[in-house]
């Protein structure tokens, strides 16, 4: 048998005892020199057994100021500040599944902190930490973050990669029945089999509990099997719930595998900060050639390269005075002294070793510099700003076949739901995927048929091909909401008509402000979105007291709200909206046409019924050249002074005279002549295309003629929209 270190020394200890004895000893004193012996031996037993109770109260105290340390920099009260939710209770479940994967008890030592932040999603990456077997701590990493926060959702949502991608969804409402969170499961797979062949994500049970719980029999299952069975077993079994359990209620976990968050690849594309680096990475050296500088990024700030190259050529001053007081000048040739300036100038975090010097050349050099740096802040801030106005112009030009293809295909599974009969009512890039080959990514986004846009997250949907069409849930994310979806159903037909049409739009008001987002990654209404939380606090406070007028009030006043946003940065983003075209397949055009030929309908009727009305002449032939002129022969009169017969001490309506009548009239024809314009480019070609601007102006305005029909009427929109 292999001895123990301890049983080794207990040998060694025994045979020098016995060494002692003299060699010639009498058989009478025999007795005694035994007992000595055994004595000696056991004193030595002793004392080594000491030592080891010595030992493993030292490895217990090494344990605990592991565990200490630990405490001391895990971030398990880290908030997400929209919502106050503990980001440490998500990875906290991921440490607890962790140490059940390993199969060690609840009171093994375990400890999780941040390590650092994935570059790609921005989300922080933790180390989660196990003891384990006595003396060693088994390890391994999940990155954690929220989503949604931006866009004001309502549920709390997590993106975690814990050897896949998923998506963690806590109700805003704990779930503590296991039937009411298996129905809600159960109601987003009948859905998504509706949806088919569109592609969407549901929650499911099966990436928990294949962690928690593997089965062998699981590799001759699908994955329908493989859920069916664990739900079985969980039903019989509630000791396992708090595998799919945050805090003290049930979560929907939803993979995503392979794929991307529509969201997450639009904060990848619209990284600057990146290419900031890389640019100067490449062209720092710029700063030292003046021309070339001025060559490259415009000459706006004339004097910056040269402010620049100052400041380089002060620190290499400085730098070679140091060097030639210590003799250290054969190690700082000049392209070493440019090559540490330039990793400072793009905030790169540097390494002596990189440029063979010894730490005190090395962190001389590192605060010369810096010192430089803080004095001269400014500069460097005007030559950053430079930069990203230069990448930003860059990015758009390369970036518009990208945009293009995302708006593409979000009209497409639009027109896509509307077919099914099935809205959404929560469409976002948060819930939203794109379905390509993932090794292909970014590429495959300049091309619409090389992907799809699948969906994640189908709670708030709603299946209006059934008569009655049931109660949805009065939610959506502020952003991308409107007030009709506080209302119920039966407001909602009172104010607006037909439910599904109610349905629809929503969603079609959704990728409307989704469209703005994906070019410019702001929101569209960022601003009006808070009149969602003040209709949402007065539907609440006044509960049975409400009347209609509470309804169509806050409406309204959204929509203004909306309206106005809409105008300030559509104006404002004007010219490179005009320069994006986006391609309209065959199941979006026809979408278009319809809702062209409705607005030029009711645009003329809107005209005839105001002329016909009207109180400023009542010839005839009169009206009828107004009713059958375009807005061009209308302004022409107007200048020739064709309308002098108009009587204009009238007030009539909201016209104050009848030459604000007149230029009413002029701005409703340009609108409907506008929807011709679209409406024909849209029919005529067999790939038609139409620029952003346009498209969002169709899309708005069609949102606003369906919400707010009189303020459509009366100011959607200003001629400035309809330049030809």
């Amino acid at each position: 048998m292999r001895l123990k270190k301890e049983d080794s020394k207990i040998k060694i200890c025994v045979t020098i005892a016995s060494v002692s004895i003299p060699s010639t000893i009498e058989a009478a004193h025999y007795l005694d020199y035994f007992i000595t012996v055994l004595f000696v031996s056991i004193i030595c037993t002793l004392i080594l057994f000491l030592k080891k109770i010595d030992k493993n109260e030292n490895k217990a105290q090494n344990i605990s100021r592991k565990s200490q340390l630990f405490e001391e920099t895990e971030n398990n009260k880290e908030k997400d500040p929209f919502k106050g939710v503990e980001i440490g209770s998500i990875v906290q479940y991921f440490l607890n599944l962790y140490r059940t994967q390993l199969n060690v008890s609840s009171s093994v030592p375990s400890r999780y902190f941040r390590s650092a932040q994935d570059s790609k999603s921005g989300f922080h990456v933790y180390e989660l930490r196990v003891f384990k077997n006595t003396d060693e701590w088994y390890t391994r990493r999940v990155t954690v973050g929220p989503i949604g926060v931006e866009s004001g959702s309502r549920s709390n949502c997590f993106f975690a990669t814990y050897d896949q991608n998923i998506v963690i969804k806590i109700p805003p409402s704990p779930i503590t029945d296991f039937r009411k969170y298996c129905s809600r499961i159960e109601l987003d797979r009948k859905t998504a089999s509706m949806l088919e062949p569109i592609k969407s994500i549901t929650p499911s049970i099966s990436w928990v509990m294949n962690k928690a719980m593997p089965q062998s029999e699981n590799e001759f299952l699908n994955a329908e099997q493989i859920e069916n069975r664990y739900f079985h077993i969980l039903k019989t079994k509630t000791s396992i719930h708090d595998f799919l359990k945050i805090e003290k209620g049930f979560v929907y976990f939803m993979e995503l595998s392979e794929n991307y968050f529509l969201d997450q690849a639009l904060r990848m594309i619209h990284d600057t900060d990146s290419l900031v680096k890389e640019e100067i990475k490449g062209y720092a050296h710029l700063v030292l050639e003046p021309p070339a500088f001025q060559g490259r990024y415009g000459a706006d700030m004339p004097d910056l390269p040269y402010q620049l190259s100052n400041i380089f050529k002060e620190c290499e001053y400085r730098i070679l005075f140091y060097a030639k007081e210590k003799g250290v000048q054969e190690s700082l040739p000049p392209h070493i002294i440019k090559g540490i300036f330039y990793g400072k100038l793009s905030g790169k975090d540097l390494n002596k070793d990189e440029y063979g010097l010894g730490d005190d050349t090395f962190n001389y050099i590192d605060k010369l510099i810096s010192a430089f740096f803080e004095e001269s802040k400014s500069i460097l801030e005007d030559y950053h700003k430079i930069l990203q106005d230069f990448v930003t112009r860059i990015r758009k030009k390369n970036l518009a076949p990208v945009f293009s293809s995302v708006i593409t295909n979000s009209v497409n599974l639009l027109i896509r739901l509307r077919e099914r009969k099935i809205a959404l009512r929560d469409l976002k890039p948060d819930n939203l995927f794109l379905d390509g080959k993932k090794d292909e990514f970014p590429q495959f986004l300049k091309n619409f048929e090389r992907f799809d846009i699948g969906l994640i997250d189908l709670e708030t949907a709603i299946d209006y091909s059934n008569d009655p069409i049931p109660q949805p849930m009065l939610a959506g994310t502020p952003n991308y909401a409107t007030p009709s979806h506080l209302f119920l159903n039966e407001k909602n037909t009172d104010l607006f008509g037909d439910l599904g049409t109610v349905f629809f739009m929503q969603d079609w008001h959704a990728i409307t402000a989704m469209i703005y987002r994906i070019v410019t990654f702001d929101h569209l209404f960022s601003d009006t979105s808070r009149h969602i939380f003040e209709i949402q606090g007065t539907l609440a406070r006044k509960k049975d007291d409400l009347v209609n007028d509470d309804y169509v009030k806050s409406n309204s006043l959204y929509w203004k709200s909306a309206l106005k946003e809409f105008g300030s940065k559509m104006l404002n983003n004007n010219e490179y909206f005009s320069l994006i075209r986006v391609r309209l397949t065959d199941i979006s055009r026809k979408e278009f046409i319809e809702h062209c030929l409705d607005a030029i309908e009711e645009s003329s009727k809107y005209i005839s019924d105001l002329v016909i009305n009207q109180p400023f002449f009542s010839d005839k032939s009169k009206r009828s050249s107004i009713i059958n002129s375009s807005s061009h022969e209308l302004e022409q009169g107007v200048l020739n002074n064709s309308f002098q017969f108009l009587k204009e001490e009238i007030k009539w309506e909201f016209f104050n005279n009848a030459s604000e009548f007149i230029r009413f009239i002029i701005v409703v024809k340009k609108r409907a002549e506008w929807y011709v314009k679209m409406k024909d480019s849209i029919r005529s070609f067999d790939k038609p295309e139409i620029s952003v601007f346009n498209l969002l102006v169709l899309m708005f305005g069609e949102t606003i003629r369906f919400f707010d029909n009189d303020l459509w009427k009366r100011f959607y929109l200003s001629r400035k929209f309809f330049k030809s």
